[in-house]
């Protein structure tokens, strides 16, 4: 948590004025930790959802997966969303409407 103060604080207006006003760009709701994509191999569905890979995801997903969290408390529905998959993020609300 001190990191991401410390990183917000090293911004200037300028910088917080230009994301505000930026469209389409990808806003993390946590401070991104770079190493959990360096973990993970390409057969992990976190990977997967991560990186968008639709037919990866959709080759691994099992019911009880669905709904889980990772290391930092995020679902797979939440890294497609976070990282504007949008084709992947529906499949994915699809599978809770079909299963739970």
């Amino acid at each position: 948590m001190l990191m991401y103060i410390d990183l917000y604080n090293s911004l200037d207006d300028d910088d917080l004025k230009n994301s505000e006003e930026e469209e389409g760009v990808v806003k993390m709701s946590t401070l991104y930790d770079p190493k959990a994509d360096e973990a993970d191999n390409d057969e992990d569905i976190w990977h997967a959802c991560r990186q968008g890979n639709v037919d990866k995801v959709k080759e691994l997903l099992t019911p009880d997966i669905l709904l889980k969290v990772d290391k930092e408390g995020r679902s797979l529905l939440h890294w497609a969303v976070d990282r504007n998959h949008l084709e992947l993020a529906q499949w994915l609300l699809s599978k809770v409407v079909q299963w739970m």
